[in-house]
């Protein structure tokens, strides 16, 4: 029997999807664009773009951040989400910007390899090797090296949390060895409506009664993103799991502070309840904000009352941090 993703037909239909995907994403990033004012709000940044952090032309990032300081600020990696397939940093300027004007940070906004054609591990190679520059030059820009954030949405906060344990945890891999050798430690991982498991989807309905259509997304998901291995949740797809990582063992070194935020209408509620369960169990500090019959994306939908109590929350823990 051929695979899914090796039949014409699936093929086509599943570019004709993402391509439909991509356009209702960057349609609802306009229109958030103009709710907020988006040119009026980087008016009063300084925008730096499609500056390298690899060798890969998809390798770039844009740096954000007030045009005022005095000090050094603390720091942001945002990593953009889209089911590892779609998106980039531009359909995310308006986040980027809003955690630079509302929190203060120096935002570092990156793109990087996407599924299908890239698969696992380039998403997370291109994560980890953005927190390494980052780490590195913040402080050309202004950052404070000692206070990095790694934040993301969906499959970003997929990738986010996945850096956080590279930097934690003992692993064989050479991009998260990296990470946990390198000497500036993140102190806080916003993994924000994330999606922490792509291997094994069905297993999704032991604890959760989602519905065909939602656990459909997540199977796709997962070809995408690790093609024909993805029903086996071996130790060689830990950072497409990397809540599996966290939820198995105590980390070895000093595991950042979590932030994370989820609608109860969203495929991945139940992500954010085990990252929460996970972080309290090990001791590590966690907030976990719920917000009632939110979907997924919401926090780019900015005609909502949620959608800025969601900002209120996750600023005002950047602003504690």
């Amino acid at each position: 029997m051929v695979a899914l993703h090796k039949d014409p037909a699936f093929s086509a239909r599943h570019k004709l999807r993402r391509a439909l995907i991509h356009r209702s994403l960057s349609t609802l990033a306009r229109f958030g664009e103009r709710k907020i004012k988006l040119g009026e709000i980087e008016s009063g940044l300084a925008i730096q773009r499609d500056i390298p952090y690899g060798p890969a032309p998809e390798q770039l990032l844009d740096v954000v951040r007030p045009r005022e300081s005095s000090a050094p600020r603390p720091v942001m990696l945002y990593i953009h989400g889209g089911a590892f397939t779609t998106c980039s940093r531009q359909t995310h300027r308006a986040v980027a910007a809003l955690y630079a004007s509302r929190a203060g940070y120096v935002v570092f906004n990156i793109d990087y390899r996407l599924a299908p054609r890239h698969r696992y591990p380039a998403a997370i190679e291109d994560a980890c090797l953005a927190y390494r520059w980052v780490a590195d030059r913040c402080a050309q820009y202004g950052g404070d090296p000692q206070r990095i954030v790694i934040a993301g949405e969906s499959a970003g906060g997929n990738l986010a949390l996945g850096v956080a344990c590279a930097a934690s945890y003992v692993r064989h891999e050479a991009y998260a060895s990296a990470v946990y050798e390198h000497p500036v430690r993140p102190v806080a991982v916003m993994p924000l409506m994330p999606v922490l498991q792509l291997s094994d989807p069905l297993a999704r309905r032991q604890s959760r009664k989602l519905p065909d259509w939602a656990i459909r997304i997540l199977e796709i998901m997962a070809m995408n993103y690790i093609g024909e291995r993805q029903p086996h949740a071996t130790d060689a797809l830990l950072f497409a799991d990397p809540i599996r990582l966290l939820e198995a063992t105590t980390p070895a070194k000093p595991f950042p502070q979590v932030f994370t935020g989820v609608g109860t209408a969203d495929l991945c509620e139940e992500d954010a309840k085990r990252l929460h369960a996970a972080a309290r169990r090990w001791g590590i500090a966690s907030e976990l904000h719920q917000y009632q019959g939110e979907p997924h994306a919401f926090q780019a939908m900015w005609w909502r009352p949620l959608t800025q109590q969601f900002w209120d929350d996750s600023t005002a823990f950047l602003g504690r941090l």
